[in-house]
């Protein structure tokens, strides 16, 4: 500005270093503020998994599903397996986590009659009963 002020640089180069300048510290502050951000969400989410990490080591219940933990944390889920023999267990669920751990789980022993029960020696886990609507009103 000084320099424009004292007459070494014309109102043209002025402007045009203005212009530069500031559209140049409105992209770092839009940047800062995207670092910012995503500086706030790493903190959340390392504060979510140390809260997960207290949870896994002392074996304690999960009581809501947190699909941003899930999706940082678990690399696969295979559902069903092929034993040795060539019996097939559509009930084992295998998570594979992303450093390589493999925990299985057999959702038989969890739920051995299924969501609605056995009907015919068949464990069945939808109720073709079961509708989306509200049987009670008349269409």
């Amino acid at each position: 500005m000084e320099l424009n002020i004292d007459g070494i640089i014309n109102k043209e180069t002025y402007e045009d270093k203005y212009h530069n300048t500031t559209s140049e510290i409105k992209r770092l502050k839009e940047e800062q503020e995207q670092v910012g951000n995503a500086y706030e969400e790493q903190k959340e989410l390392e504060k979510k998994m140390k809260s997960f990490r207290k949870i896994f080591d002392n074996n304690e219940l999960l009581e809501k599903f947190d699909r941003e933990i899930f999706e940082n944390v678990i690399d696969e889920v295979i559902i069903g397996k092929v034993d040795e023999s060539g019996t097939r267990n559509p009930y084992s669920v295998t998570f594979i986590f992303k450093t390589g751990l493999q925990l299985e789980e057999d959702c038989t022993v969890k739920k051995p009659n299924g969501i609605h029960g056995i009907k015919d020696g068949i464990v069945y886990s939808y109720n073709g009963n079961d509708t989306c609507g509200d049987s009670s009103k008349d269409i």
